[in-house]
């Protein structure tokens, strides 16, 4: 049975809404206050990030960047270019808590209130490092083939 979360109280909506949320697995769904700082975090994230909602909550968004986007202001680079065009995305390296790198597509979105107000942000990530390892084999591969070729035609 599937709920109508739009057709009962507004607490129920919330569940329904946090339900959604933790499922989506696949991605990590991180929202951002106006100081940069976690202040949600699903299921996603420990998957794929390897950090506890608990661990990160309250502290800066920064740990998911590699030391080096860090440096050159990469957070803060998306979070102007989301409000200059209602969004950010990137594809780059990101830092889990075990100190390994994998390659995520993302978006950056302004979480805004009601009357308009910028509260937040919400990051989304997904992890396509195999996919990237994959294309990578495939232009070499092509690569290789191609030089092959060359050397026949010679």
């Amino acid at each position: 049975m599937i709920m109508n979360p739009f057709s009962t109280s507004s607490r129920a909506r919330e569940r329904f809404l946090e339900a959604i949320l933790q499922s989506a697995i696949e991605y990590a769904i991180i929202s951002v206050d106006l100081d940069h700082k976690a202040t949600t975090w699903n299921e996603g994230v420990r998957r794929i990030l390897g950090w506890d909602e608990a661990e990160v909550i309250g502290e800066p968004i920064g740990v998911i960047f590699t030391p080096a986007d860090r440096e050159t202001g990469v957070p803060l680079r998306e979070m102007t270019a989301d409000l200059a065009e209602g969004h950010a995305d990137d594809e780059r390296w990101h830092i889990r808590k075990d100190g390994s790198l994998f390659w995520a597509s993302g978006q950056l979105m302004a979480l805004r209130s009601d009357d308009g107000e910028l509260e937040g942000f919400l990051k989304i990530l997904r992890d396509r490092t195999e996919q990237r390892e994959n294309e990578q084999q495939q232009r070499v591969l092509m690569h290789e083939q191609s030089v092959s070729m060359s050397d026949c035609s010679n």
